[in-house]
């Protein structure tokens, strides 16, 4: 279809009794040359490599195979998703892999998940093949192919994405050693859980009873905003019901004797589920034992702690937030329209069910590890003792700090909302005045950038923004003519976006002194000079807008308060902090500490 792709075909290697099969998308410049898929040498091939190595398995050992045999230009896959070859490439990779019948195939990337399994995300609620890897990655699912729906397929990143993206490596070592442990079986052992949702007054009063003498209980919350949903519980990772709220007395009585009792209990970011039942419902959840993420902070820091990686790791229970659209992780609060009350329902069952299956490893974990004898024992030794504190910390000094919140003294906040104002008005005039001149080009670069048609000639000036993704670029880049700066934040094929953010802004001022303090002739140093200022400006009027947006400009609560939600956050094991459960107030742990009236 005229797309023009490499000369060299690089053929799938297929052992003739593999149990693992490794699929990727498409050969790249290694891979070219030697005509191997993953080639060791290369810096995706070697992580593979090396997390087959860790399990005892040598790269000969398995399938080794892609949707393409060719590579891409640019090695974008989405470039080649219409080429004449890939029904066919596609088409022999079935027939091989027909032939092999692994028991696994480690899907690496979106299309060969996407291929294998059907799987995709969304966007803006419409599906969107080609992404999803993130939250489908871990799972054990069926392969979709005809002949193949026995076969079991596990997604995860592509070695290549991980090459570029380091920190991630841990969690493809951990799917690839899914992958290599589940070659040893064909059937696909998932949980069976007892999932009892909607239930009669009886099955509640049975699940009131079973709970009372239970060693551990988890929780979870569902909510529809300020309204409780639901409220799931499990003293068995095989057994959960789901309790709705506000449909029967009885329902409310037996989450409030649940909730208020004794028994251990075990939620995931109880921060969030104890916070939001005493302020909305004056509900206190008393014996908060253990947190599974709070237990992840002291295992593990550097990896993810939201629920659904956890349940990745932890359990067998596929990805099953799935509702035809995006949903967020550890999603607690709920629209109407995201979803039926029997998937709520279900989903509320299974965050209690595998929130109590992942605490039990855990403690396992943090127990057993006292008994390891290594030349770092004396930090293993201190996992139980870590636990201890971080929960202290949690029930004792983040509840009580965030519900108390900071009084605000109303005058003093409008005399620095007047100081703000008036500032930013004048460095925002000052902006106008020397970008004036460009306004029309400035729109015509910003419009070129957006894809947008030319807007109709006006000798009206624009106001110009220095908060916008296409202005300022427009300006900066297309006026200016100044070097690009890249966003050091990459998307799935390793590319990045040109940005105008503050550390570019800060790169861009000191290309800027450097040209003007080379140049001799008053007219050139008067022209950088301008542009110097203009830098200097966007970076004023950003930060006013910043300081009024985000602290001075807050909702604060019915008592004239401010509070966030304080919690125990990233892996430097300090704290952090968001806005309140109601979505007013602000993270009190970023406010400036520099004088307004020296903006």
């Amino acid at each position: 279809m005229g797309i023009e792709v490499g000369s060299i075909l690089v053929p799938n290697l297929h052992p003739p009794t593999a149990k693992l099969a490794i699929v990727g998308e498409a050969p790249g410049e290694n891979e070219e040359e030697n005509k191997e898929p993953f080639w060791p040498t290369a810096r995706a091939g070697e992580k593979l490599a090396n997390c087959l190595g860790r399990q005892g398995v040598e790269r000969h050992e398995v399938y080794l195979g892609n949707l393409f045999k060719f590579r891409p230009p640019g090695n974008k896959f989405k470039s080649i998703l219409t080429h004449e070859l890939l029904p066919i490439h596609t088409k022999e990779l079935h027939d091989e892999l027909l032939q092999l019948k692994p028991n696994v195939i480690l899907a690496c990337g979106n299309w060969p998940m996407y291929f294998l399994t059907g799987k995709h995300g969304f966007s803006h609620g419409k599906a969107e093949p080609g992404t999803g890897i993130t939250h489908w990655r871990g799972s054990i699912l069926p392969c979709i192919l005809p002949g193949l729906e026995s076969t079991k397929v596990i997604p995860t990143y592509h070695p290549s994405f991980i090459a570029r993206n380091a920190k991630l490596y841990p969690v493809f070592d951990l799917d690839v050693r899914r992958a290599v442990q589940d070659s040893q079986f064909p059937d696909f052992r998932l949980p069976d859980r007892k999932l009892i949702i909607n239930p009669t007054s009886d099955e509640i009063e049975q699940a009131v009873i079973r709970f009372s003498t239970a060693k551990l209980l988890s929780f979870d919350i569902e909510t529809f905003g300020d309204k409780l949903a639901c409220v799931g519980f499990s003293d068995d990772p095989f057994y959960a019901i789901c309790i709705p709220w506000g449909t029967s007395r009885f329902g409310d009585d037996a989450i409030l004797r649940l909730l208020t009792s004794d028994i251990p209990k075990v939620p995931h970011f109880g921060f969030f589920d104890i916070s939001y039942l005493k302020w909305y419902y004056q509900i206190e959840v008393k014996n908060w034992f253990w947190d599974t993420f709070i237990a992840q902070r002291v295992l593990q820091p550097e990896l993810p702690r939201t629920l659904e990686y956890l349940t990745s790791i932890y359990t067998r229970e596929p990805y099953y937030k799935y509702t035809g659209r995006e949903i967020l992780e550890d999603t607690k609060s709920w629209g109407r329209d995201d979803v039926s009350l029997n998937q709520l329902w279900i989903y509320n069952c299974k965050d209690a069910a595998t929130t109590l299956e992942i605490a039990l490893q855990q403690q396992v974990e943090i127990i057993e590890s006292q008994k390891v004898v290594t030349s770092a024992g004396w930090w293993y030794k201190r996992h139980v003792k870590t636990m201890a504190f971080e929960m202290d910390q949690a029930r004792e000094l983040c509840l009580e700090i965030s519900e108390a919140g900071m009084l605000v003294d109303s005058i003093r906040q409008k005399e620095l909302r007047d100081i703000l104002i008036k500032k930013w008005a004048k460095h925002q005039t000052d902006l106008n005045n020397l970008t004036g001149q460009f306004s029309k080009k400035i729109e015509t670069i910003g419009s070129l950038l957006e894809g947008k048609p030319l807007p109709p000639y006006t000798d009206t000036p624009v106001l110009f923004n220095p908060n916008s993704n296409t202005q300022c670029p427009a300006l900066l880049y297309g006026v200016y003519k100044l070097t690009p700066r890249k966003s050091r934040k990459k998307d799935d094929e390793g590319q990045s976006n040109v940005t105008t953010d503050e550390d570019a802004i800060i790169g861009l001022i000191a290309e800027v002194k450097k040209e003007y303090d080379t140049k001799v002739r008053p007219a050139a140093k008067n022209r950088w000079l301008v542009v110097l200022l203009v830098l200097k400006k966007i970076l004023i009027v950003r930060g006013i807008r910043k300081k009024l947006s985000s602290y001075i400009d807050i909702q604060k609560g019915e008592d004239g308060r401010v509070r966030s939600l304080f919690k125990l956050g990233p892996e430097t094991a300090r704290w952090s902090a968001s806005k309140w459960i109601d979505r007013t107030g602000l993270n009190l742990q970023t406010i400036p500490r520099d004088s307004v009236e020296d903006v």
